[in-house]
């Protein structure tokens, strides 16, 4: 199996409400989707794993860059996107994206954030 391109990686607790919204707009831009679950009591595991993320049980430990660490450990992207649950990527055609990364060298990227509050 080729190395995929592109991970989406999230980290989450208790999210279940948002977790669908947030993975089905990045589903057809990404090639795996990584969700580390620190505890859930709601249904995040399974619904994750419903829409087709690998889910890693992590263990809360006031870290963030622990809990991003421990995903992208287990991620086989070469470029990781990591954003939250209560996120959304707008539509879009993602050639250009993937061209890009493909070609460029460079270290990593940043992205416009738009939010409406």
């Amino acid at each position: 199996m080729p190395v995929p391109l592109l991970s989406l990686c999230l980290i989450v607790r208790d999210e279940a409400e948002r977790l669908a919204a947030c993975l089905n707009s990045a589903a057809a831009l990404v090639d795996e989707i990584v969700v580390g679950d620190t505890g859930s009591l709601d249904k995040t595991p399974a619904l994750a794993r419903q829409l087709g993320a690998r889910v890693v049980e992590l263990t809360w430990g006031e870290d963030f860059a622990a809990a991003r660490n421990a995903c992208v450990a287990v991620a086989h992207g070469e470029w990781v996107l990591f954003i939250d649950a209560d996120e959304r990527l707008e539509p879009c055609d993602g050639s250009a994206l993937r061209e890009r990364l493909g070609l460029d060298q460079a270290p990593g990227y940043t992205v416009e954030i738009v939010s409406p509050r």
